[in-house]
């Protein structure tokens, strides 16, 4: 099984289980097995691996939270017939506009970058309450996917900050001779203010919440 067969095979043996002891086990064992696959390929294909896992990770977190009878159905819980009603549902919900708050992350970043950490903080809190204005209209479930996807994209970048600092200034297209970037100790303070854990830890902390 590829990556989101194995995400949705761990969900199906663990939504309705209430031992928590066996819902820790199972999301220990498959995080352990995506890691191991993932660490496997080539560096420049990791990430490529893991978005749609990610992605996937956050549709099912926000459904857990808000509409577990809705992720019963897409995980084929609930028979044919309401599985291929649940298909035309998403047919439909696919045709309609898509919010990005990705792009805004990456907005985010090329400012704080190198930036001293009261700056950091205030952008943050700004940058919190934005988002969350622009998601408030949505179901629950898609403003919790939608927050999940900026939560981890942060994590991640502030995890690369922390490693590679030049390699991720580079990315963001922020020119090295920036004031904003002239020393390493200010630019490291955006990753320290924002990153709490590692990439892997994030996918984790997600799992949480469904223990």
């Amino acid at each position: 099984m590829n990556l989101l067969e194995q995400l949705d095979e761990v969900f199906r043996e663990t939504i309705d289980e209430s031992d928590v002891e066996i819902r820790r086990r199972k999301f220990n064992e498959f995080t352990n097995r995506m890691e191991a696959q993932v660490a496997r390929l080539p560096p420049e294909d990791q990430r490529g691996a893991m978005e749609p896992v990610v992605q996937q990770m956050a549709v099912y977190w926000g459904l857990m939270q808000h509409d577990k009878e809705d992720l019963r159905v897409r995980l084929g819980l609930r028979g044919p017939s309401a599985a291929i009603n649940r298909l035309g549902q998403l047919a439909a919900e696919s045709a309609l506009p898509k919010m990005d708050l990705l792009p805004q992350v990456d907005h985010l970043w090329r400012e704080i970058l190198g930036r001293d950490r009261s700056f950091v903080k205030a952008r943050l809190i700004e940058f919190n309450n934005s988002v969350q204005a622009q998601v408030s209209h949505l179901p629950k479930a898609e403003q919790e996917r939608l927050l999940a996807l900026v939560y981890m994209k942060n994590e991640e970048y502030g995890h690369e900050a922390l490693r590679d600092r030049s390699g991720l200034i580079a990315r963001m297209g922020v020119s090295s001779s920036s004031p904003s970037v002239s020393t390493n100790r200010l630019a490291q303070v955006a990753a320290e203010t924002v990153v709490r854990a590692t990439i892997w830890e994030s996918v984790i902390a997600l799992f949480r919440a469904f223990r």
